[in-house]
């Protein structure tokens, strides 16, 4: 059994990480079809510079935000913390608090 707060940062990295995962992916999506949408000039009745301009903010937000790299470090961190407190079965609080304190260094190279 995990003491409370560890058991609460395996939660919250992993809702994190696939919050982030999401984002990525519905940004990501979404730029993609703008994009190719504006590549193939079609006459659909809305000006392609708009479809343009939305690509490039989407594009923009990707760029701004790194949400395929938070993500990876979220998973990454949770990783750390389930191994630590997998390979003991009961990992000792030492354990447990070092492998905290990885995760958040893992988060935190993800913004630098």
């Amino acid at each position: 059994m995990l003491p409370d707060y560890a058991e609460k940062r395996l939660q919250d990295w992993l809702v994190q990480s696939r919050r982030w995962y999401r984002f990525h992916y519905a940004v990501a999506l979404a730029a993609l079809a703008l994009t190719v949408t504006v590549a193939s000039k079609p006459s659909i009745g809305i000006r392609l510079d708009v479809l343009a301009w939305l690509a490039a903010i989407f594009q923009g937000v990707q760029t701004l935000f790194h949400p395929q790299q938070r993500a990876k470090a979220y998973r990454d961190a949770w990783r750390r913390l389930y191994l630590a407190a997998a390979q003991t079965g009961n990992a000792p609080e030492d354990d447990l608090r070092r492998a905290i304190a990885e995760g958040w260094a893992i988060i935190s190279g993800a913004d630098s």
